[in-house]
């Protein structure tokens, strides 16, 4: 007849009978296991014999009372037992069915086919790869420019350098107010970048690189060798520098100082850059 419903999972077989040789011993072992002496019907020359008192079981170990000689018909008739699991259903197969561990590496495929490998919460993408085989992750990265903001500073004066627009920023860790970079993230960094600038000739141009308002790398450059009454559109790299952030209150920001009053950011199509990214997560 049909089935309405959930196929059962388990599947049984008849009543099964297994005829033993009695060897003038009490110890016997069955062809199947079970849980107690009432799932059997033990025979002894077509004589049923009494659960637990002519016979005992545990497991596959039948045990008699008495001796069974090789000359007695002696078979055992199981009730009913449990021969196979049937294969589970299409989409029925949960995590909570595979034990921890359990996939490995022999039972996976080798030649698995990703395009995209999620967060721990599968919500956001943390690495993409592309149709041609190159592995592009989501690092923690930035890039500040200023281009148009013209930015002052007096003589001899340490000043930090001002970014108007954002050019990348993964984790938003950049601080548009005080001009620095505050990543969450724990490791070390490789920041660098580069200052347009104009300032008087035979004047000194220093930039740095600070950590929690301290210089950690400095670069000068001597502007004396240009002929010009003006040093327009000069540039001076930021230190490329390693620094290793805590990923709690470390920052870390670019500034610049000049002998003579110098402008930072000058037009006439040239932009500074500072940028940063993590190179190794600690």
């Amino acid at each position: 007849m049909g089935y309405v419903g959930n196929q059962t999972t388990t599947a049984f077989t008849s009543m099964a009978k297994q005829d033993i040789t009695g060897d003038g011993g009490t110890g016997y072992t069955l062809d199947h296991a079970v849980a107690n002496a009432q799932e059997i019907e033990v025979f002894v020359n077509n004589v049923r014999q009494e659960p637990g008192t002519a016979y005992t079981v545990s497991g596959t170990t039948l045990t008699m009372t008495g001796n069974v000689a090789s000359t007695d018909d002696f078979y055992v008739v199981y009730q009913g037992k449990a021969i196979q699991t049937s294969v589970p259903g299409d989409n029925t197969v949960t995590t909570a069915m595979l034990q921890d561990d359990a996939a490995t590496a022999a039972k996976v495929d080798s030649t698995l086919h990703l395009s995209t490998i999620k967060d721990s919460s599968g919500t956001n993408t943390a690495i993409t790869i592309t149709s041609g085989g190159l592995i592009v992750p989501k690092n923690v990265a930035f890039q500040v420019e200023a281009s148009d903001l013209d930015q002052s500073i007096a003589s001899q004066t340490n000043t930090v350098a001002q970014w108007e627009q954002v050019q990348l920023d993964t984790g938003s860790y950049w601080d548009s107010t005080n001009h620095r970079y505050k990543p969450q993230v724990a490791g070390w960094y490789l920041f660098g970048g580069v200052f347009r600038f104009a300032t008087a000739t035979g004047s000194y141009v220093s930039s740095y690189l600070r950590h929690n308002s301290n210089n950690i790398a400095h670069i000068q450059f001597n502007t004396g060798d240009v002929t010009d009454d003006v040093f327009s559109n000069g540039g001076i790299s930021i230190p490329n520098f390693m620094v290793q952030m805590n990923g709690s209150t470390d920052y870390v920001d670019a500034s610049f100082a000049s002998e003579n009053a110098a402008t930072l950011h000058d037009s006439a199509g040239t932009s500074s850059l500072f940028w940063g990214m993590l190179v190794h997560a600690t």
